[in-house]
């Protein structure tokens, strides 16, 4: 029996001479992983890719695992291609950091429409974008949010009281506990931690109001921007319970750009 969803392609993989796995996040059923028989065989004999690209949107029609194995590609009509994503080096790396993310905190048989709309909006987004930190960040807020993991800004995440103002060194934020922390509960933080000017914590909290769309308009210093990301792409590590391997990638190639 075909099944039919709205779907967007995070990964795939060859396999073997002719096939490819293929990882979708879809608005109905959550993750797909399938297999596209022989699409790289016609790929040569055409001379051009034939099967969907990453990060592209579409309407996905297959046949569902029987098991645990992989669900069987029937057809992919392409609805949303994102050209923008490709050309650029800073738009790739961004795509493939929130794919990345979306596929490990994702599960098979678990949909969520929420969480399909903010992949779908994050992506778009940087499809246009010239710079991605503020847009990835709204992402990251997102996801947060939807896992149950939102940061705390207003409290201190360790005692429950209001956390201090900002004083000259900053706020400190603790990404394993999971927000702010008061100057008492410093010494109980448990991991790496982060300084967050105030300006630093209002940007992050309406960068949680807008959006991923909104947040390409917004404009950050980099003495604001900077801790921003170092947070939030700590907290999305705390919740992988890993680092991400696409923004340890990034980090190399930017360096090696400043080495030049």
């Amino acid at each position: 029996m075909l099944s039919k969803t709205v779907a967007t392609l995070i990964r795939r993989l060859n396999f073997g001479n002719t096939s490819r796995v293929l990882a979708f996040y879809s608005r109905r059923y959550g993750q797909i992983r399938l297999i596209a028989k022989g699409v790289r065989r016609h790929a040569k004999r055409r001379a051009g890719e034939v099967g969907p690209e990453l990060f592209t949107e579409g309407e996905l029609v297959f046949y569902p695992s029987r098991s645990d194995g992989l669900a069987v590609l029937k057809e992919w009509c392409e609805e949303d291609a994102r050209p923008g994503i490709a050309r650029k080096p800073v738009r790739y790396f961004a795509a493939c950091y929130v794919a990345e993310v979306i596929e490990a905190l994702s599960r098979e048989g678990e949909p969520s429409a929420e969480l399909y709309s903010l992949l779908a909006e994050t992506l778009d987004a940087v499809a246009g974008a010239s710079r991605c930190e503020t847009i990835l960040s709204a992402f990251e807020l997102g996801l947060l949010r939807i896992l149950g993991l939102a940061p705390e800004t207003g409290l201190c995440t360790i005692c429950g009281r209001k956390r201090d103002q900002a004083r000259r060194g900053g706020i400190l934020y603790s990404p394993v506990d999971g927000g702010a922390v008061c100057g008492e509960c410093a010494d109980r933080v448990e991991g790496p931690s982060v300084r967050l000017t105030a300006g630093a914590l209002a940007a992050m909290e309406h960068l949680a109001r807008t959006g991923p769309r909104s947040a390409v308009g917004v404009s950050l210093r980099p003495r604001e921007l900077r801790p921003i990301r170092e947070a939030l792409s700590s907290s999305v590590a705390c919740a992988l319970e890993r680092a991400p391997r696409t923004l340890r990638h990034a980090k190399t190639l930017e360096k090696a750009r400043k080495d030049r």
